[in-house]
């Protein structure tokens, strides 16, 4: 197998409860990201990581296949780093391609334009994100925004690794990509706002 796709979602959240089961927009939460896996062409499988019983019933009715996460592996403070090496020691395969939830806005084949990137550029590990411009108040350069160098932050859409990286701990690799894509895609759920701004953005984007 080439390309693992992993959903993680548990069932704990603090700031927003029970997130991945929340209905943001007319859907749970987690639903919105297995419904983007499913329309990848070049994801050869994706499963849902998750220690919650909910959350695999919600997987299981719409075909999408569980691994059951250990405990050990499902607490608030818990990187995301061993969850994927768990994901690939139950499913080997030579890539893992992480999809958040929590980002819920996937359109125009943005994964299947991810990997694409990764393989162009022979990657071994890929983030998608945005040129941040905002500094630390004392350290922002005294220039107008629009000639600011910015630095690369990381949106949570889509990430990739290839399984040497995982598998030996690393949080990247060598040659990592950081592939910048519409401010769309960037918006992330970990509060109460975000779950307004999201569903306000898809509707304004009428996605379904």
């Amino acid at each position: 197998m080439k390309y693992l796709g992993m959903i993680p979602a548990r069932g704990g959240s603090k700031r927003v409860y029970k997130k991945n089961m929340r209905r943001v927009y007319g859907k749970p939460l987690v639903l919105w990201t297995i419904e983007a896996a499913q329309q990848s062409k070049l994801l050869d499988e994706c499963v849902v990581s998750t220690e919650d019983n909910a959350i695999q019933k919600i997987c299981e009715q719409y075909g999408i296949k569980v691994i059951k996460r250990p405990t050990e592996l499902s607490g608030d403070n818990i990187p995301l780093t061993p969850v994927m090496k768990h994901a690939l020691q139950t499913i080997p395969a030579e890539n893992i391609v992480m999809l958040r939830p929590t980002s819920p806005i996937r359109v125009d084949n943005i994964i299947d334009k991810a990997i694409q990137e990764y393989e162009n550029k022979n990657g071994d590990s890929l983030m998608t994100g945005f040129i941040n411009k905002e500094y630390e108040w004392f350290t922002r350069p005294d220039t107008p925004s629009q000639k600011l160098k910015g630095w690369f932050q990381g949106d949570g859409c889509v990430e990739i690794h290839n399984k040497d990286v995982v598998l030996n701990n690393k949080s990247g690799g060598k040659n990592p990509i950081k592939f910048v894509i519409p401010e769309i895609y960037n918006h992330e759920i970990d509060t109460e706002l975000d779950v307004v701004i999201i569903e306000a953005i898809m509707k304004h984007v009428k996605i379904s």
